[in-house]
């Protein structure tokens, strides 16, 4: 039993056996394939600017298959510090939460089920993690930063598996962003110390490292990560520059796609494929153009930001005026990254998450097949952010007018007409 635990191969103890209602099948689809070209070993897979408005037009149907959290929900179950949630076979949710280190577990029908793990070094115990991964057989892969340690957990029986973190591909602030069907876990981490440039905008390297079963890791080629500006802080007794991450900067996005690790920089629709050895094997590439900056858009994320700023009891520079005028003197990008999460289905379709702005009134995903081809371009006329997707549906974090965040599981279908 324990080197299945070690491969992700939990069969004997997996999730019950499916509900009809839950069984997930493939989006039916006229798929727009990509002219294919090659650049030495590289396969590069192109698409014109026509090919999403050419690709099967999907969209959200019918009523929510579930609904979890939300205003009447129970306090010990709250969701506002989601930022990660798997889907499971059965139709159940397991989502875990940055405070308070823990998983939270909803039933197919929104219900809560129950709560795993805590903040601590123990068993079943957690400091700092993100990104949960699911594996074969509704096993859950959650690495704690932290504590360098490894965690494999059954929703209905809690971690069943842990190992400390090996040498090798040392990073800090690690997040598993994938697992590759060889069982590796794909990590990335960002530079958690930006270094700005006075009057220039840079990007430090984001670090990418593959983590064996047996906790050891090895490193890959890092890609540019987030865009760092200055920040003048105009006190008038001590002005000084200070870093600062460019709002609506570029970062990059990283996850497992079957046998290949799939990144992107931002700056264009491309998403680099290679192999666990390290070598570039595919390119996908949509030509289009990123979208403009607009005043509504300052405003919108310039207002949110300055609402999270609270009345502090600490001096002028390390209180609440201080982080106000920090927001207000971060530099600003002219345009969007074109997008801003990958998300891979358990029949290995890789979702692109548009870029969403903050005064969007929704969202725009496209689904790509291994080769290239575009299977459908999904967009959602309400506001949320999807975290999940399963091969029909996906798990969408929304929030209401009270800042109450629920997470809801929409199907997913041929739209009835195509976008004007």
């Amino acid at each position: 039993m324990l080197r299945l635990l070690q491969f992700g191969l939990i069969s004997a103890l997996s999730a019950p056996a499916l509900a009809a209602q839950f069984k997930q099948a493939a989006l039916p689809n006229t798929p727009v394939m990509p002219t294919v070209r090659g650049e030495g070993a590289v396969k590069v897979m192109q698409h014109d600017r026509t090919a999403f408005s050419r690709a099967t037009q999907l969209e959200l149907v019918g009523a929510p298959v579930t609904v979890a959290g939300g205003a009447d929900a129970d306090p010990a179950f709250d969701l506002t510090n989601i930022r990660d949630a798997v889907l499971l076979s059965d139709g159940r949710i397991a989502a875990y939460s940055r405070i308070g280190s823990r998983f939270l577990l909803f039933a197919a029908n929104g219900q809560p089920q129950r709560r795993i793990g805590r903040v601590g070094k123990g068993p079943g115990e957690f400091i700092r993690s993100t990104g949960l991964v699911l594996m074969r057989s509704d096993t859950i892969f959650l690495y704690d930063d932290g504590n360098r340690r490894l965690n494999w957990a059954l929703v209905d029986r809690g971690v069943v598996l842990n190992k400390p973190r090996g040498k090798g591909g040392e990073m800090s602030g690690s997040r598993s962003a994938g697992a590759l069907s060889t069982g590796e876990i794909v990590l990335s981490s960002a530079s958690l110390v930006p270094q700005g440039e006075r009057d220039r905008i840079t990007r430090p390297l984001a670090d990418i490292a593959l983590l064996s079963r047996d906790g050891s890791a090895r490193a890959l080629t890092g890609v540019p990560g987030m865009e760092v500006g200055m920040a003048l802080m105009r006190f008038p007794k001590r002005p000084y520059w200070t870093s600062a991450l460019v709002r609506f900067g570029l970062r990059a996005v990283v996850t497992a796609w079957d046998l290949v690790v799939a990144s992107g920089t931002g700056d264009r629709y491309r998403i680099d494929l290679r192999t666990p050895n390290d070598s570039p094997v595919a390119r996908i590439m949509v030509d289009m153009q990123r979208r403009k900056v607009t005043a509504a858009m300052r405003d919108a994320a310039l207002a949110e930001e300055l609402s999270r700023v609270r009345p502090q009891p600490n001096s002028e520079e390390v209180g609440g005026e201080f982080l106000k005028q920090f927001i207000r003197e971060t530099p600003t990008a002219d345009s969007l990254p074109p997008y801003s999460a990958f998300h891979v289905t358990p029949n290995k379709t890789l979702w692109v998450i548009d870029y969403i702005a903050p005064d969007d009134n929704g969202w725009s995903a496209t689904a790509f097949r291994k080769d290239g081809a575009i299977v459908g371009r999904l967009r959602a006329a309400d506001k949320g952010v999807p975290l999940a997707f399963g091969d029909d549906r996906v798990v969408i974090r929304s929030e209401d007018d009270d800042g109450v965040i629920s997470l809801t599981v929409r199907r997913i279908g041929v739209a009835s007409a195509k976008p004007k």
